[in-house]
């Protein structure tokens, strides 16, 4: 699960995330670092919140209760100091999924040039309201 809060430095991309997203990605370097800027730009401007990037589970693993594991106990972590999180849900089946954990939809889908449909999702932190 990678993850970066928007109230601290990021982690666990660090300073050094455009060149390692460079050598990872190649010749397509640039349309990874558009992709990042476009979700960027519909992040909740003003909130401190956990940005949740990627959750993944191999498919030949998944239905076993692994991501939910995942991510119960991503939220404990969240939730001991009322973090909220955000998240861009990037299929009908992943929106309900996130839905039955405690997100709700933010936004209208968001829809990237060429690119996937997504829905923008936010859990609120125990004891804090987005607003």
């Amino acid at each position: 699960m990678a993850a970066r809060h928007r109230d601290r430095p990021p982690r666990p991309w660090g300073t050094d995330y455009p060149v390692r997203l460079s050598q990872i990605t190649g010749r397509w370097a640039r349309r990874f670092a558009a992709f990042d800027a476009a979700l960027e730009s519909h992040h909740p401007a003003g909130t401190p919140h956990h940005y949740l990037a990627i959750m993944a589970v191999h498919p030949g693993a998944q239905g076993q209760g692994i991501g939910t594991a995942l991510l119960r106990h991503h939220h404990t972590t969240l939730d001991e100091d009322g973090t909220p999180a955000y998240l861009e849900a990037t299929s009908p089946a992943s929106r309900a999924w996130y839905l039955r954990h405690g997100y709700a939809d933010t936004g209208p889908r968001i829809q990237l040039p060429g690119g996937p449909s997504m829905t923008p999702m936010w859990r609120a932190g125990a004891g804090y309201a987005h607003g």
